[in-house]
């Protein structure tokens, strides 16, 4: 179960020699957190990451369309092809018969032993990043505009837009 919260307070137990921590929680099935009541339990407390931002995603479809304009291809198969090229990882599936992946997987297949098997590995949409995973495939998209020759920006502007991101 994830319970997305505030790390509210932390004290110590001197009766039992424990630290305790005390959550506010949001949105949770409190049935559920119930259930757990003097359980062990394994918990992972770690920080929100941000969401992208808006203005992310509107410059990556700039550069994106800047792209595909250039080579002749669609913003689709140019998406698809840079998310092959530097997308996150979030999954490799096995399959010895064909599966139904589609969208950003990403396609080998492996002999092992003479047998072969269809590997798929599954990785992050744009939809799913965070912001600092979209500031570095944006990165990436630029790279690939200058290449191309495309101007993406005045000098100085990628800086101030990262730092805006970062901050937020």
């Amino acid at each position: 179960m994830k319970i997305k919260g505030r790390l509210n307070k932390i004290g110590f137990d001197f009766e039992q020699g424990k630290h305790y921590i005390t959550l506010v929680i949001d949105d949770a099935n409190i049935e559920e957190v119930n259930k757990l009541t003097n359980r062990t339990l394994i918990c992972e407390i770690k920080e929100l990451a941000k969401a992208k931002t808006i203005s992310q995603n509107r410059y990556y479809w700039e550069l994106v369309t800047k792209i595909a304009n250039e080579i002749g291809s669609t913003k689709d198969e140019v998406y698809e092809q840079m998310l092959k090229d530097y997308g996150t990882p979030i999954a490799e599936v096995k399959a010895e018969v064909a599966t139904n992946l589609t969208g950003s997987d990403i396609h080998y297949v492996l002999s092992k032993r003479g047998r072969k098997y269809n590997y798929y590995l599954v990785v992050k949409g744009i939809s799913l990043m965070t912001s600092k995973e979209m500031t570095v495939f944006i990165e990436q998209a630029i790279n690939e505009a200058k290449e191309l020759g495309i101007d993406t920006d005045p000098p100085g502007e990628w800086e101030r837009l990262k730092t805006l991101w970062d901050s937020r």
